[in-house]
């Protein structure tokens, strides 16, 4: 269970990183608090039904893409390098890289 809790927070965390959001700003889109919202991030709490479902209408995205942990669970694309790098991407470029990523992880299923 907290397996999942902390990657269902990296997910999150991703996606709003994606469209270059700080945690205020997502916070406001989806309307919660930001202890809330840390909380879920790092694992330490599962998000509200309500909250899962503003993130996938705000954010256009599949109930099973937030769920597909795959390329969470390889450590290396967690790597300290590539999110210095995709930290550095365009905000265009990040959304697009995401997707990408989800995309291959899928096909290599």
């Amino acid at each position: 269970m907290n397996k999942i809790k902390k990657l269902l927070g990296i997910k999150i965390k991703n996606i709003r990183l994606a469209y270059g959001l700080t945690q205020d700003g997502f916070c406001e889109k989806i309307g919660i608090e930001i202890p809330t919202l840390s909380n879920i991030e790092n694992g330490k709490s599962f998000p509200l039904t309500s909250t899962l479902m503003k993130i996938i209408e705000e954010f256009k995205v599949e109930p099973n893409e937030l769920f597909n942990f795959s390329y969470l669970e390889n450590e290396e694309l967690l790597d300290k390098r590539f999110l210095e790098i995709y930290n550095k991407l365009p905000l265009s470029k990040k959304q697009y890289l995401y997707r990408l990523v989800n995309f291959l992880f899928e096909l290599g299923k």
